[in-house]
């Protein structure tokens, strides 16, 4: 007798070799992962923090990946405001914040940089969806985050896949034309973002998962990991979410991150993944010293 629908493992023909870096971007389940392979002390980097929409990560990408310096540096000065006397950006969420303009402008160059050279060393793309709705201003379009400004600065709307898959395709395609190596992983986050009504985070993830489907179809060097199926089908049970009921739990991440590693890791890296695992704890160790 079967108790759970299991999710079906593809061979994605590709693995990630030990030491190998890897770059994600997206929404906070890619945060997930990353603190997984930090704790294995893996170099994993999210240089854009959280970003939920395909838009905004589309947008994201292009600062960092693909515009010219000159061309970024003109947008991205373009998206920064002052809130409480704390600079912020448009495109980016509150992890950039600085007190003054060239903090920002130091920042992004920064994180630029960061995408940049991981590009170019041939580390994979990790791209996680998080909502297909979003929030725009007549001035700035997309915006990645409302930074807590009044509601009525906004406009909210869901995009369409098909116009998601075309976007995606052509940017996907000129990531791959300026940076050969590159592989591209495209997941759709398990978080469900209620505060969109239950009906409203159906419609959002079908939107992306139509999007990613078309995607993967269409171009050879990019992949879909199911870490959506593996929670909302797979798993399908409250106790592996956390309280809140719409963040993945302590186990339910556990089951997609080894999911993660059987997948992509040959067994040279799994093998790189326990030894950093074990020294990681050795060097945080903290010894219980009573008096």
């Amino acid at each position: 007798m079967k108790f759970r629908t299991e999710v079906e493992r593809v061979n994605p023909g590709w693995h990630i070799e030990a030491g190998t870096p890897l770059l994600f971007t997206g929404s906070c389940f890619a945060g997930h992962i990353v603190e997984k392979l930090r704790g294995c002390m893996w170099p994993a980097e999210r240089p854009a923090g959280t970003l939920y929409n395909p838009e905004s990560i589309r947008l994201a990408l292009e600062l960092t990946a693909l515009d010219t310096p000159d061309r970024a540096l003109e947008r991205f000065r373009a998206s920064l405001f002052r809130r409480d006397g704390i600079w912020l950006s448009w495109y980016f969420d509150s992890k950039l914040a600085g007190a003054s303009e060239q903090e920002m402008i130091d920042g992004f160059l920064q994180i630029r940089n960061t995408v940049q050279q991981m590009l170019s060393a041939g580390a994979p793309l990790f791209v996680t969806f998080g909502t297909a709705w979003y929030y725009s201003t007549p001035a700035i379009g997309v915006v990645a985050n409302c930074h807590k400004m009044p509601a009525h600065m906004f406009r909210r709307d869901r995009l369409d896949p098909d116009v998601v898959a075309a976007v995606w395709s052509e940017l996907l395609s000129r990531l791959r034309e300026r940076y050969p190596r590159v592989h591209v992983v495209l997941t759709v986050s398990p978080v469900r973002h209620v505060k969109d009504t239950l009906h409203g985070n159906q419609l959002s993830k079908a939107t992306l998962l139509l999007a990613v489907d078309s995607l993967c179809d269409n171009l050879d060097f990019v992949d879909y990991f199911p870490a959506y199926e593996m929670l909302v089908d797979d798993l399908r049970d409250y106790r592996y979410y956390a309280p809140d009921l719409v963040h993945p739990g302590e186990q339910g991440v556990e089951y997609v991150w080894e999911q993660f590693c059987d997948t992509y890791m040959d067994a040279p890296a799994q093998e790189a993944l326990h030894r950093g695992e074990k020294e990681w704890k050795r060097l945080n160790h903290r010894p219980n010293i009573s008096r």
